[in-house]
């Protein structure tokens, strides 16, 4: 076998992935480094994507990650990684230079290197601090299933797998076809002018890329009249494309405490399902439906005018014959509040939120939560999150999220003049500006 023919099949390594990469792939590089035969060690066992979804796992830092990088440029290997190669070579008895093997100058062109590479969560001065998976949900390469990690130097690395072992791949199946289903209900539901049958029909025969699974024209509308029918059982609707999303990555419905141990399949299913405006005023809706809060729809705000007097419980308790005052929009008080306000905080992929405030350098990390941080909640909940014992799927979880990024849009909202009074609802009273009186907003908390 040829010298040359050796080295294409050779992989260096297995090495550290922060210990191989310079820092050019970070903040220079914007396409990732490919990254061939993923595997996903879980407890000493082989697993896959289907225990490793994007959360901390009940068994933080014990999932590693094993694979082949396909390094193009020498320059993207750091002088740590070049000495690591170096010793390598000299240990197979290649008494040769990386940049006489693989280097650009070198006759017929340069070798691509393989060198495989481990990574794994860990606490340290070296290591990844967080690993995290998104499959066809990044918005630079929608299509592509990436690695990334984020260094305990805040540095970000991103890899692009290109294919998995045998085993993790089998492993993966339910991750997969969890993501695909959510981009393809994320396809057929924008990006089409007329949103008739005839699109739908074509935008999923398009879908099909492999031929040998190609069904039928008429097998297909089959099935798309049976959706449509399961869809509009009782009204028409339309489909929450961020609740699928939610419920690929965390496998559950995030919904209030008080509901969560009380629904039944229908209202599961009203609740990736939501009504269309045109349905909401025609229809009774229970006391109980209404507290249901669907994870990234739009947080109810409603405008009082300031020439209607207040309606308060307690007041029409004392005086029935009094009628509530119907809600207008204040155009003074709705310019004030940022549009990320009327939507429910969700925690982002990497547990890093920041603060929606031009200008604002507050954030949150959730797993690196500060003292400041934790003062928000009580000391069980705040001793839970410290010890990194949890997952996305914990309902106690979302809610302290949600409690401290609401804990400091209040802030927010008293710097500009609102002033905030606890109860079910809070409700913020702006200062009088100029020729007009003081306006009331009921701001849901």
């Amino acid at each position: 076998m040829s010298l040359r023919r050796t080295l294409e099949e050779n992989v260096f390594g297995p090495f550290d992935l922060n210990e191989v990469l310079d820092e050019y792939i970070t903040h220079k590089r914007q396409a990732p480094v490919d990254l061939h035969r993923l595997e996903v060690v879980r407890n000493g066992r082989a697993s896959g994507l289907d225990e490793s979804e994007a959360s901390i796992s009940k068994t933080h830092g014990k999932v590693r990650y094993f694979g082949t990088l396909y390094i193009e440029d020498l320059n993207w290997i750091s002088p740590k990684g070049r000495s690591l190669i170096h010793d390598d070579m000299q240990r197979r008895g290649l008494n040769l230079t990386l940049e006489s093997i693989y280097g650009p100058d070198r006759p017929g062109g340069g070798l691509t290197v393989k060198i495989g590479i481990t990574l794994s969560a860990v606490h340290g001065k070296s290591g990844s601090k967080y690993i995290g998976l998104t499959y066809l949900t990044d918005t630079k390469i929608p299509g592509e299933m990436l690695l990334f990690s984020l260094t305990t130097g805040m540095s970000t690395r991103r890899l692009r797998i290109v294919s998995l072992s045998p085993t993790c791949w089998i492993k993966s199946q339910d991750y997969i076809a969890a993501y695909r289903f959510w981009r393809f209900v994320l396809d057929i539901c924008t990006g089409i002018s007329k949103p008739t049958p005839e699109n739908f029909l074509n935008a999923y025969i398009d879908h099909q890329t492999k031929a040998g699974m190609r069904v039928c024209k008429g097998t297909v509308v089959e099935m798309m009249l049976k959706h449509a029918a399961w869809l509009a059982e009782a009204a028409k609707r339309h489909v929450n494309v961020q609740s699928w999303k939610d419920f690929a990555r965390t496998g559950i419905l995030d919904i209030d405490e008080e509901l969560d141990a009380e629904m039944d399949e229908r209202e599961i299913t009203s609740h990736l399902l939501r009504p269309t405006p045109s349905t909401l005023a025609t229809r009774s809706i229970s006391p109980k439906r209404k507290r249901l809060r669907s994870i990234g729809s739009q947080s109810s705000l409603e405008y009082v005018s300031n020439d209607q007097p207040l309606d308060y419980e307690s007041d029409r308790e004392s005086s029935p014959e009094r009628s509530p005052s119907p809600p207008l929009t204040d155009p003074y008080v709705a310019a004030r509040i940022p549009s990320a306000f009327r939507y429910t905080p969700r925690v982002p992929d990497n547990f890093h939120w920041w603060c929606d405030v031009e200008g604002c350098h507050y954030n949150v990390d959730l797993l690196n939560l500060t003292r400041d941080d934790l003062t928000m909640l009580d000391g069980e909940t705040a001793a839970k999150l410290r010890l990194q014992d949890w997952s996305l799927s914990d309902l106690w979880v979302r809610l302290a999220f949600k409690e401290m990024v609401e804990e400091h849009r209040v802030e927010h909202l008293k710097s500009w003049g609102l002033r905030c009074l606890k109860g079910p609802s809070g409700v913020c009273r702006s200062r009088p500006p100029p020729s007009r009186g003081p306006s009331l907003m009921i701001f849901n908390l």
